[in-house]
């Protein structure tokens, strides 16, 4: 299927990372045992589905939620292909307003990371909202203990894909702090059409670094009980992750 450009890049600069995956199946297995059921699963942020399509099975079902409609519509279409038992769905997570609540709620790829301190409230707050009385939420954070100065050196190869006969490519360039408390991730995106011409563009993305104490402070806040850690470990080409596991409101 022809993809959209946003898809593309999406695809390029954040589909290939499977290292996540081991924790989030574990997680899954614990939900189903929690909830001696199937596990019914949100995802935040969902992009075009390289959680949600991971994870969608026999005896897990996904309700994924992300802003940008060109997104879904191709984890719809993916979903579909697979008859993978997926529902994707344009919804914000800091306004999220569904009519089912959750036995397992991922936020992965610090997706919190991309809000500003009341706009991660307000997505906790609506983690808090859907999950059920037995079920649990999980949020990655960049491990902050990680070097942030990384504009020096050789730099790492570009991430590629063909679609229709161009040629996308992206290449990080520099990894470094914006402020006190937010990182500058930027990248040069290039695309080769099938006659040989070459365009490129800048890509920047800003997250805040939000420690797994002060968004376990933020949860509370919200009604949620923090209730331990895990660790995603670096890869050759991506940071270690700290991961907050969060239980629903005591009621």
């Amino acid at each position: 299927m022809s993809l959209p450009v946003a898809a593309v890049w999406h695809d390029i600069e954040c589909g290939a990372y499977k290292a996540d995956l081991p924790l989030w199946r574990e997680l899954v297995r614990r939900a189903r045992n929690r909830s001696r059921s199937n596990c019914e699963l949100l995802e935040i942020g969902c992009g075009t589905g390289r959680v949600s399509l991971a994870l969608a099975g026999e005896r897990c079902r996904v309700t994924a939620v992300d802003t940008d409609a060109e997104l879904v519509e191709v984890l719809r279409r993916r979903a579909d292909e697979r008859r993978a038992p997926v529902e994707a769905v344009v919804a914000d997570a800091r306004s999220l307003q569904l009519d089912s609540t959750f036995d397992l709620i991922l936020a992965p790829m610090q997706v919190a990371q991309l809000l500003n301190k009341r706009d991660r409230g307000r997505m906790l707050a609506s983690i808090a909202r859907h999950l059920r009385p037995d079920g649990y939420a999980a949020v990655a954070l960049l491990d902050l203990d990680e070097e942030w100065d990384a504009d020096t050196g050789p730099l790492p190869p570009p991430d590629r894909l063909q679609a229709d006969g161009y040629v996308y490519s992206s290449q990080p360039v520099a990894v470094r702090r914006d402020t006190k408390s937010a990182l500058r991730l930027d990248s040069v995106r290039r695309v080769v059409t099938p006659q040989g011409e070459q365009t490129e563009t800048f890509s920047r993305i800003s997250l805040e670094l939000v420690s797994a104490q002060q968004l376990e402070a933020e949860a509370q806040r919200a009604g949620l009980v923090p209730t331990g850690r895990r660790q995603v470990p670096a890869t050759p080409d991506h940071v270690a992750s700290t991961v907050v596991i969060l239980d629903p409101p005591d009621v």
